[in-house]
């Protein structure tokens, strides 16, 4: 099963196209098949032993059929373009030997210019002249054939090159590729949310295709003569990296619904779509407006209002912890503690441990970093260590985040409580000074 699998890759890899198949067996001298009609064309016509000619050159009365089959052969081996520059070498352009009578009086006028003489290799280093129908029947060649090699040769070529195929001449310039680039330079794009690490992918919007960026390619230059193609070949070739976001699907569905009612035949339906629709979209605004407004307010020096901002393009690790609504109970080590405790995410829990912000203001907005915001919250509503005017102790809010060097300051001073509220009134005080290190653990 494998060799089977081995050999048809082999035959895949190996295959070649078809019409190369025919040129090369039409050049080879062999039969073949038209890819137009379907028709099958005959092997060229091999030499026969006889003479097939009634000249009057002993030449072609002396060659025999062992030689015309090795002179046929040996032509056929080769190229096309080597065979065209060996049958230039065997034919010789002489100037007119003798001119008959005709209707003209200057010899420019007369429609022969030239004397052709044909010959082939004899063997021994040197060219025997033979007769045109002789030489066509030892290489098997049409007399269009003689025609076009002595045309070339008469212009002036001694190497002939075949014409037909190969490179097509390019049209477009390096400065339309450049202005195509440009054009597509000028548009926004962005890069993968989750993947941008990993690959250097990039999307222009979902709205956008190939076709709209031609269209409007069009439009900033309308005198340009580049074509679709080539637009599209430059947008795949330059830009292997770039490709078009797919289409939202999270969309409002108020939206959609509405959007469809506008486009309705029918004109009532289709102004009361469109009065909703504008409706929509102002509460949209306000709303946004409304979390701007607050946004700003926030960062007021003696705001009491705090803004927490998510942003889904990079995924922070927010602390977690394990705890239990009474303080003292906290389990010493948290790293003990079952998966699903560990799965206990620290801003469901927020009421209850750190620092108590259930009472503040929160509001979501997008494109600001959740580190830095909740770092603002903390430094807004952090209260600092106050003393009391009756003894020497310490009291701390549970909104205060200590760090290891403070903790070790602290326990190595005095006695420190923790209070349950924000306020000024250190009512319900408990000794937790064993517990601060387990408390205040550090992430």
């Amino acid at each position: 099963m494998n060799e089977q699998a081995f050999c048809r890759d082999e035959t895949v890899k190996n295959k070649k196209r078809k019409r190369k198949i025919q040129s090369e067996a039409r050049v080879s001298g062999n039969s073949y098949t038209t890819d137009k009609f379907k028709k099958l064309v005959p092997a060229r016509r091999k030499p026969k032993n006889e003479v097939e000619c009634k000249c009057k050159n002993s030449y072609c009365k002396e060659l025999t059929g062992i030689e015309k089959m090795q002179l046929h052969e040996s032509y056929y081996s080769l190229d096309l373009n080597a065979q065209g520059s060996y049958l230039m070498g065997l034919i010789q352009i002489l100037p007119v030997t003798r001119r008959r009578h005709g209707t003209y009086d200057d010899d420019s006028e007369s429609r022969r210019q030239c004397t052709m003489s044909y010959t082939v290799p004899d063997g021994k280093g040197g060219l025997q002249k033979v007769c045109k129908q002789t030489f066509m029947k030892i290489f098997a060649v049409t007399p269009q054939r003689i025609t076009t090699i002595v045309k070339k040769k008469k212009s002036g070529d001694y190497i002939y090159t075949d014409k037909r195929g190969g490179a097509k001449m390019f049209k477009f310039t390096v400065h339309d590729r450049r202005l195509v680039k440009q054009h597509i330079n000028s548009f926004p794009r962005d890069v993968s949310h989750y993947n941008r690490l990993k690959s250097d992918k990039e999307y222009l919007s979902s709205d956008l295709n190939v076709h709209r960026l031609f269209r409007a390619f069009q439009e900033k230059n309308p005198c340009t003569h580049i074509s679709h193609k080539f637009y599209r070949s430059v947008f795949l070739k330059d830009f292997p990296n770039l490709s078009f976001r797919r289409p939202r699907v999270d969309t409002c569905k108020t939206c959609d619904q509405l959007s469809i009612s506008t486009k309705s035949s029918d004109p009532a339906t289709k102004k009361t779509g469109t009065t909703k629709l504008e409706l929509h979209h102002r509460q949209v605004e306000a709303v946004f407006a409304s979390i701007k407004s607050d946004f700003i307010r926030s960062t007021l020096p003696v705001s009491d209002t705090c803004t927490i901002t998510m942003d889904l393009q990079k995924v922070f690790s927010l602390p977690k912890l394990t705890h239990s609504n009474n303080p003292s109970d906290v389990d010493s080590n948290i790293d003990d503690s079952s998966d699903d405790d560990k799965e206990t995410d620290l801003t469901t829990n927020m009421n209850q441990s750190i620092f108590d912000i259930e009472s503040l203001p929160i509001i979501f907005e997008d494109a600001v970093s959740v580190e830095n915001q909740l770092e603002d919250v903390l430094e807004t509503n952090q209260i600092e260590a106050d003393e009391s005017d009756d003894d020497d102790t310490c009291y701390i809010h549970k909104k205060r985040i200590l760090t290891e060097c403070e903790l070790e300051a602290i326990l190595s001073d005095s006695d420190f409580f923790l209070s349950e509220d924000s306020d000024n009134d250190f009512s319900e005080k408990e000794n937790v000074s064993e517990n601060l290190s387990t408390v205040f653990h550090e992430n």
